[in-house]
């Protein structure tokens, strides 16, 4: 199945910082911006969410592959048979972990676990730009359907519009 793209960047991006270690020593976190952070180890054995690896999204440009940490991710999963969780907004759009995706998709995963991570204020005012622009067009792509409709209507009842 094809990957489903996200056009908000048409240029592959390098990734927040990514280190790999041992997550059952260490527990993987995100913080806003995607940079995964490892907290000491766990009092509990953790549970993260699981997705559909065909609903992530990645961005329409991709990632910057980091061959040193698919290396090293490739290891770590041969030696434990699970993956780092990898980080996706509330849209299920990729922020991090790109690696850890490809390994999933190499070995045939159906579902992938992550962490939920907030996007970054300058994300988030790229977004609500592209969408005040979209919403913008629609209201007057509306208005405009709106006014030609009324102009149809008062033609078929021989009334003119004086304004």
């Amino acid at each position: 199945m094809e990957e489903v793209k996200v056009r908000e960047e048409s240029v592959a991006i390098n990734q927040p910082s990514f280190e790999v270690r041992n997550f059952r020593e260490n527990r993987p976190t995100y913080a806003i911006g995607g940079a995964l952070k490892w907290k000491n180890k766990p009092k509990k054995a953790k549970t993260y969410p699981v997705v559909d690896i065909d609903k992530v999204r990645i961005r329409e440009g991709g990632f910057v592959v980091r061959e040193d940490v698919l290396a090293q991710s490739k290891e770590l999963y041969e030696e434990m048979q699970e993956l780092i969780p990898v980080a996706l907004d509330a849209k299920n759009v990729l922020v991090n972990g790109y690696e850890q995706y490809l390994i999933a998709k190499e070995e045939g995963h159906k579902t992938i676990t992550y962490v939920p991570v907030k996007i970054s204020k300058t994300e988030k005012r790229i977004r609500h730009k592209k969408n005040k622009e979209r919403w913008r067009k629609q209201r007057y792509n509306a208005r405009k359907a709106q006014r030609k409709k009324q102009k149809k209507s008062a033609s078929k009842t021989g009334k003119t519009d004086t304004k």
